[in-house]
């Protein structure tokens, strides 16, 4: 992959993966797109199929990621958009939230 900014969000998911495991979050599916708006999306499923998606997109070199969850006891979902990505640490406030909201789903 040549775009750094995807090899970074690659490198960044693949650190967080046993954190995430440890919640109860597998990664399902994990996919490349290349045109026409380039894409990469992680898919998570838990007990219920594919509870979560983390999205990176880039288009006219503008790179933004969108989060959309449910933890499968909330009533409301957890969706973020259009997060302007430089890079993994301008989407760790919203990632911190995301495992908050999936990890209450264990606990109500």
């Amino acid at each position: 992959m040549k775009d750094y900014l995807f090899a970074d969000f690659e490198k960044w998911f693949n650190g967080r993966t046993k954190l995430w495991e440890s919640m109860g979050l597998t990664i399902s599916k994990i996919s490349y797109i290349k045109t026409p708006i380039h894409s990469y999306r992680i898919s998570f499923s838990a007990e219920i199929e594919d509870v979560a998606n983390i999205t990176l997109y880039e288009s006219n070199g503008i790179y933004w990621v969108d989060i959309e969850a449910w933890n499968g006891v909330s009533d409301e979902l957890y969706l973020v958009a259009n997060i302007e990505y430089k890079s993994s640490a301008s989407i760790e406030n919203v990632i911190k939230a995301f495992e908050e909201y999936m990890g209450a789903g264990k606990y109500e």
